[in-house]
């Protein structure tokens, strides 16, 4: 599975998790020298008062290390009207049209 998320409520935000999370993904993707097949997509969810975030890692040496060190779970593709947080500018468009 290449899709694993994390979700968090506005008072783990508030406490800095996501910016933590973002801060480490990062940091391993320039680390991997930015990967064309890996990402970090955000989704805010207001009415559940919740944030996921998105990683996609397909095969990548430092996934296995990342998503144990976030506690991310396997999930589904996120939905096409997701922020790009970390990746190439291309990724939200290859998601729309089901590439990854």
């Amino acid at each position: 599975m290449s899709w694993y998320c994390v979700q968090l409520t506005s008072a783990q935000v508030a406490a800095g998790d996501a910016q933590g999370i973002h801060k480490k993904f990062e940091t391993v993707f320039h680390i991997a020298r930015a990967p064309t097949d890996t990402a970090m997509l955000t989704d805010t969810l207001a009415v559940q008062d919740l944030i996921t975030l998105y990683f996609y890692l397909p095969a990548a040496d430092f996934a296995e290390a990342f998503i144990r060190s976030v506690n991310a779970k396997p999930c589904e593709r996120p939905p096409p009207d997701v922020a790009l947080s970390v990746g190439h500018n291309d990724v939200r468009e290859r998601l729309r049209r089901g590439e990854i």
